[in-house]
C-alpha cells in the first residue's frame, strides 16, 4: 500500500510506520544508515532507471535551433551514459555490511507476487495516451539490457537481520523437539487485515506444517484468490522445506533452498502449535494464529 512519504521516510521506519522504501544503496550509505532498514532485497530490480533531462516547452521553442541541438545532444549523452556506465554497488554493499545492513534474494514466489500485483499499473499506463509512448521507449531499452548485477557481498551479510538476534544468534546444531505430526491454519485475507498488515505478502491462504524427524515441509492452498494467497504461489508442491534445530522452545526453520531462516520460540497446548517472535517480518503465517494438529 503505497504512501506520500519524503524524507522524512527514515523517521517513518524508525517508528514503525513505514515497512519499505525504494532507496539507492549509495544514497543510503551516504545518509550514514544502516540497520534502520537494514533488510535490502538484492535481486529486485524495480523499474529500468535513465538520466532525464527536462524543460518546459515554452523555454525550449524560445531557445535557438542551435541551442536546441545542445540540448537533445546532452539529452543523448545522458541516456547513454545511463546505460553505459558501470556501477559498483557490490563494494557500497560490503561496506553497509559492516554497519549492520543484510542482503537476503527475494524468492520465486515473492517475484511472482510483486509482478502480479504490479501489471495493472502497467496495464494502466500502457492505455494513457500520454503515458504509453513513453512506456514503450522505457520497455524498449529495458529488452535490450536484461542482464542485472549481481550484488557481490559475504554470505555473513546474506543473515537477514529480520529475525531477532536475541533469539537467532548461532544457531545450534541440535534438533528441534517440537512434537512430530502435521499442523495446520487457515488464515483469510479479512484477519490478515485486522492484525494491521496489507497481506502485500501473500499472508492469507491454508497453510500446512509437516514435522518428523527433525525436518519440515511447508505447503499452502489459496483460501479465495490465487494472486494474493500464499505468496502469490498457485503450486501444489512445497514451498519451502529443510532441517528443524532448535535450544529449549526457540525452533530455527534452516531451508534447504533459498528461503530466509526463520527463528521464532513455540509452545504447545493440546493440539495447538503456537509461535511468537520479536521481530517476524516475512512469516507472519507462523505467528499469526495457533496451527491445529491434525494427525
Amino acid at each position: 500500500m503505497p504512501v506520500n512519504v519524503g524524507y522524512d521516510w527514515i523517521n517513518q521506519v524508525r517508528a514503525g510506520r513505514l515497512r519499505g522504501a525504494e532507496l539507492h544503496l549509495a544514497q543510503y550509505q551516504q545518509s550514514d544508515l544502516g540497520k534502520e532498514a537494514g533488510n535490502v532485497a538484492a535481486n529486485v530490480v524495480l523499474w529500468p532507471k535513465m538520466f532525464v533531462l527536462s524543460m518546459s516547452r515554452q523555454k525550449f521553442d524560445a531557445l535557438s535551433e542551435q541551442q536546441r541541438g545542445w540540448i537533445q545532444e546532452a539529452a543523448d549523452l545522458g541516456v547513454k551514459a545511463s546505460l553505459e556506465a558501470t556501477y559498483d554497488e557490490s563494494s557500497i554493499a560490503r561496506e553497509l555490511c559492516t554497519r549492520g545492513v543484510r542482503f537476503e534474494d527475494a524468492t520465486p514466489a515473492q517475484l511472482l507476487a510483486l509482478r502480479t500485483r504490479l501489471a495493472p499499473v502497467i496495464e494502466r499506463l500502457a492505455a494513457d495516451p500520454e503515458n504509453g509512448p513513453l512506456l514503450s521507449k522505457v520497455k524498449a531499452v529495458a529488452a535490450q539490457n536484461t542482464a542485472g548485477e549481481t550484488l557481490e557481498v559475504d554470505n555473513d551479510c546474506r543473515k537477514g537481520v529480520s529475525v531477532d538476534e536475541r533469539i537467532a544468534g548461532t544457531i545450534p546444531r541440535s534438533p528441534a523437539v517440537i512434537p512430530e505430526g502435521t499442523y495446520r491454519v487457515q488464515i483469510s485475507t479479512e484477519e490478515v487485515l485486522a492484525a494491521g498488515l496489507d497481506n502485500h505478502e501473500g499472508t492469507s491462504g491454508t497453510w500446512t506444517l509437516s514435522v518428523s524427524h527433525a525436518r519440515f515441509e511447508l505447503r499452502c492452498q489459496p483460501v479465495s484468490d490465487p494472486g494474493d494467497d500464499c505468496g502469490g504461489s498457485t503450486q501444489s508442491e512445497p514451498l519451502e522445506w529443510g532441517a528443524l534445530r532448535g535450544k529449549g522452545n526457540v525452533v530455527y526453520f534452516v531451508s534447504d533452498g533459498t528461503e530466509p531462516l526463520k527463528a521464532a520460540r513455540w509452545a504447545i497446548k493440546s493440539n495447538e502449535l503456537q509461535f511468537t517472535s520479536p521481530e517476524h517480518s516475512g512469516s507472519w503465517e507462523l505467528v499469526l494464529k495457533p496451527w491445529q494438529k491434525i494427525r
